[in-house]
């Protein structure tokens, strides 16, 4: 649902995120019995080194924002139920296939620059015709969700298949 969401509006809203991360805490706790850990570190972690880094971080860097402030709660919510690796792999699989999506949009000419919804009624007029990677904009959560789902699916298989490769082409195989 976030991710639909996101797509349409790029906005992860909290009323979801929020009470998501809880539920996980709560299920690993009392439901699956692996303790309070897991999803504490993967979601903590997560959201810690999301927003330092690419939120806070870039904004710094640049002066403009980078990824909007509820990509890193929608990170500690996947953290919180697949636990830290679980994160790093959505994470990591969500931007190299963003990545690959924005390229082939801003190939093929259709960028979008997103215009943040409006208090008013009037509409808004994007007079800045002037095309950009750097400035064509997608939504994050929609990638992160599909990294999750990978993860979840055939995290241990991808992640065996990874290593191989990298270990076959640095000679460690």
């Amino acid at each position: 649902t976030s991710a639909m969401i996101d797509l349409e509006t790029f906005l992860l809203p909290d009323a979801i995120s929020l009470p998501g991360i809880v539920i996980a805490i709560l299920a690993h706790g009392l439901v699956f019995q692996n303790g309070w850990m897991f999803p504490l570190l993967g979601a903590g972690v997560s959201y810690v080194g999301l927003s330092l880094l690419f939120v806070h971080g870039y904004r710094w860097l640049t002066g403009r924002e980078g990824m909007g402030r509820g990509d890193p709660k929608f990170l500690a919510l996947i953290g919180a139920f697949l636990g830290l690796k679980g994160a790093m792999f959505a994470l990591f699989a969500g931007a190299l296939q963003g990545l690959l999506v924005a390229i082939c949009l801003f190939a093929l000419g259709k960028t979008q620059h997103h215009q943040p919804p409006s208090d008013t009624d009037a509409e808004v007029v994007n007079l800045d015709t002037t095309v950009s990677f750097s400035r064509t904009k997608l939504p994050f959560g929609p990638f992160l969700a599909l990294g999750a789902m990978e993860y979840y699916f055939f995290g241990d298989y991808l992640l065996e298949q990874y290593v191989t490769l990298v270990g076959s082409i640095f000679g460690l195989a």
